[in-house]
This record gives structure tokens, C-alpha cells and sequence, in this order.
């Protein structure tokens, strides 16, 4: 039989603008310092910060909470628009962030 990675699944628009609404960036435009904080997201998500390349500048992983906030300060980004993609069990998210 066929099997597939799970981790190449296809997110549905309704999911992932679901979790993009749980998911805030503040403050955006920003210059490399910022917050991300979560709504109603709980569990182990993985960050991807990539260049308009699509190169990833940035990876970590973080524990989101309800309510909590990860503060970011990364100092070595030139100014442009990045995608900041978070995904998990709860989902993924795809953001813009806009370093200036």
C-alpha cells in the first residue's frame, strides 16, 4: 500500500485561517524585535522564519500556551518581508513579517 509523510499534508484554507487568527505578530513592521502571541493554541509548534528567497533566516521551536507570548530579537535580519510559518499539532499558521 501508499503512504504519505504526514508532515507534507495539505492544510485546508479554513484551518489555516483559523490558526492565522489565534496567531498575532506585534509589533509588525518591526525591526527584528517582536512578539508572537497565541489565542486559543496549545502544544509544541515549530517556527520558520524565510526570506522573500524563501531561505530560512530563522528556525526554533516553541511551547504555545493560551494566552502566552514568545518575544523574538533577531538582530541580524536585513529590512524586507519574511513568512513566519508556525505548525504543530494544533495546525499551521503563515504570516507575514515586515523587518524594516
Amino acid at each position: 500500500g501508499c503512504e504519505s509523510d504526514p508532515s507534507n499534508a495539505i492544510v485546508g484554507l479554513d484551518e489555516l485561517s483559523k490558526l492565522n487568527n489565534q496567531i498575532s505578530i506585534y509589533p509588525n513592521p518591526n525591526n527584528g524585535q517582536f512578539e508572537v502571541r497565541f489565542g486559543d493554541v496549545n502544544g509544541l509548534m515549530n517556527l520558520v522564519l524565510t526570506n522573500n528567497l524563501g531561505q530560512v533566516v530563522y528556525t526554533t521551536q516553541i511551547v504555545a500556551q493560551n494566552g502566552a507570548v514568545a518575544n523574538f530579537e533577531i538582530d541580524n535580519l536585513q529590512s524586507g518581508v519574511y513568512q513566519l510559518r508556525l505548525n504543530g499539532k494544533a495546525g499551521q499558521s503563515i504570516q507575514q513579517v515586515i523587518i524594516e
